[in-house]
């Protein structure tokens, strides 16, 4: 599948290849905490490169790497272990939906680091122009 001609202004219109930029939030498995290793501690190891969500290491495959196959480019993917190799997964082990704002404000700054500068909002979006709204 291709990329849409133009920029599609409906989300409904969007296609997989036209996805530039992927990111995610959450928790212990959205950072595939004990995907590799069974310890009690969810969050001591992790494994970002195998997160079903965001993960960029192996094949379509082993893994959910979709979008890799419409966007080879795609810019965010998580690789190895660790937190230092999370990319735009901000999630954290462990943490709770409290965290969420903190997660979405890391995740402006990451992408902004980066040079993103455009993001995709709904309209209910408490983001306006990359900031969050206080």
């Amino acid at each position: 599948m291709k990329p849409s001609p133009a920029v599609p202004s409906n989300v409904n219109k969007v296609r997989p290849a036209d996805l530039k930029v992927i990111g995610a939030m959450g928790d212990s498995i959205t950072v595939a905490s004990l995907s590799k290793d069974f310890e009690d501690d969810m969050t001591k190891d992790i494994y970002p490169g195998n997160s079903y969500i965001i993960g960029g290491d192996g094949t379509l495959a082993e893994q959910i790497t979709i979008l890799r196959e419409f966007n080879p480019n795609i810019v965010g993917l998580s690789h190895g272990t660790g937190y230092d190799n999370t990319v735009f997964n901000v999630a954290v082990g462990g943490r709770t939906s409290e965290d969420m704002p903190r997660q979405a404000r890391d995740l402006i700054a990451r992408m902004k680091q980066k040079g993103v500068r455009s993001f995709l909002l709904c309209k209910a979006s408490k983001v306006q122009n990359g900031e969050m709204a206080q």
